[in-house]
């Protein structure tokens, strides 16, 4: 017969032991739920890396695409996309793309790099700046590796390419999580190190300077006077019939002299001038050549506005030292001091919204636009090669030759200015 207290402790012995089992099970349990917790946290947290460098792609393609038109509306630069005014700058549109004169025809030029993201590229460095080159498209080369940094240094590439379509190109960029480019397109290298890579672009469309050039060397909607008959005027263009003026006013330009207005051979002076145009007459000059009131012109993208506090001769100089090939002023604008402005292949538009009063020697390549008078007092002399455009009356004193030129209006028609988004034109794949 067993002792009591012997039975006693057998059995607080096996309830010990069933006790130990189920807190060891149950340790084992919440060891089990911690593990499979902390391995769904572990995918949420790459989930959510993902998306952040998926996002941060899509955001640079974003930003890349902005940057392209800013550098298509931009003018000169150097190698590093920075503003220049040296000999050996050019456009950026001129860097990447021909576009032809007679047609708008927009042709991309060749790329000589291989490189993922191509001759024209950003990247972010580890102090938060952005290095970016645009170096001429067969003059590139491979972009050295930059230093690296804690945080993610994202990089992109335009391309710019030909449409179909004249006055279109199609701006592409390829963006990537990692400095170099070629990174992401390494399938291994992307899948180790996680890179996200994209692109993404759209359609743009050419704004161009003069929507409809004028057909004669000097177009006014009101009357013309030469107080000296010293005006002379140049239109040899057998499209344009060799048309000197044309006026809205009925009334023929004061003193001009017959031998010092030159049209095509054969047709007398008299029979080039066009007065009592009725569509000029009502019309305004912003709208009628350049597609647009000048009070929405100003926004154009390729416009430059200088300042003219105190002198408008001198921003205007250095605009155009730095490219600018628009420039508009609001009000009046006074040149009274010697100039001379663009060239037979790289002319300027100089347009001001009031009266236009030159006192001093211009000698101009390119189409000047009034929106009121244009008074003209060239005692030392001066020309205008392209066309002059006035919205009201024409004063000229003094020795002054206004040659029409078709080359020179083509060029502000189908090559001089600015690109903005088609409608529709965007896409999320290379194109």
């Amino acid at each position: 017969m067993k002792h009591p207290a012997s039975c006693e402790f057998t059995s607080r012995r096996q309830s010990g032991v069933a006790t130990l089992v189920v807190v060891m099970s149950l340790f084992l349990l919440i060891g089990l739920l911690a593990a499979f917790g902390n391995r769904n946290l572990l995918f949420e947290q790459r989930m959510a890396g993902a998306t952040f460098r998926s996002m941060l792609v899509k955001q640079m393609g974003d930003a890349a695409l902005d940057w392209s038109i800013a550098q298509l509306n931009s003018d000169k630069l150097d190698s590093a996309c920075a503003p220049s005014n040296t000999v050996s700058a050019k456009r950026f549109s001129d860097l990447y793309f021909d576009i032809d004169t007679n047609s708008r025809k927009i042709v991309a030029k060749e790329r000589t790099l291989s490189d993922a993201l191509g001759p024209t590229n950003c990247v972010r460095l580890s102090d938060g700046r952005w290095d970016c080159r645009c170096p001429a498209a067969s003059d590139a080369t491979a972009r050295a590796a930059v230093s690296s940094a804690d945080e993610i240094q994202p990089s992109f590439g335009v391309f710019l390419q030909t449409t179909q379509r004249p006055g279109t190109l199609v701006s592409s960029s390829y963006s990537c999580s990692s400095p170099n480019g070629n990174d992401c397109e390494s399938t291994i290298k992307a899948t180790v190190n996680r890179f996200n890579s994209g692109w993404q672009g759209s359609v743009l469309g050419f704004v161009p300077a003069l929507r409809s050039p004028p057909t004669a060397a000097l177009t006014a909607k009101g009357a013309i006077v030469a107080t000296d008959g010293d005006l002379r005027l140049h239109n040899s263009d057998g499209l344009t019939n060799g048309i000197l003026v044309v006026s809205g006013s009925a009334s023929y330009p004061s003193s001009l002299t017959d031998s010092k207005l030159e049209s095509i051979p054969g047709t007398p002076p008299r029979d080039a001038i066009v007065t009592g145009d009725s569509v000029l007459a009502a019309g305004d000059p912003f709208r009628l050549f350049i597609g647009m009131p000048s009070d929405r012109f100003k926004y154009h993208p390729k416009v430059r506005k200088p300042d003219c506090t105190p002198d408008c001769v001198s921003s205007i100089k250095t605009a155009v030292s730095f490219g600018a090939s628009i420039i508009y002023v609001d009000g009046n604008l006074s040149i009274d001091s010697d100039v001379d402005l663009g060239t037979i292949n790289d002319p300027v538009l100089i347009a001001a919204s009031g009266t236009i009063n030159i006192s001093a020697r211009l000698q101009m390549y390119g189409v000047l636009l009034s929106g009121g008078n244009i008074i003209w007092n060239a005692g030392a002399g001066g020309f205008l090669v392209g066309a002059l455009i006035s919205g009201a009356d024409v004063t000229t004193t003094g020795p002054i030759d206004i040659a029409y030129s078709s080359g020179v209006n083509l060029i502000m028609k189908n090559k001089i200015g600015g690109f903005v988004l088609a409608p529709g034109g965007w896409h999320d794949h290379k194109y």
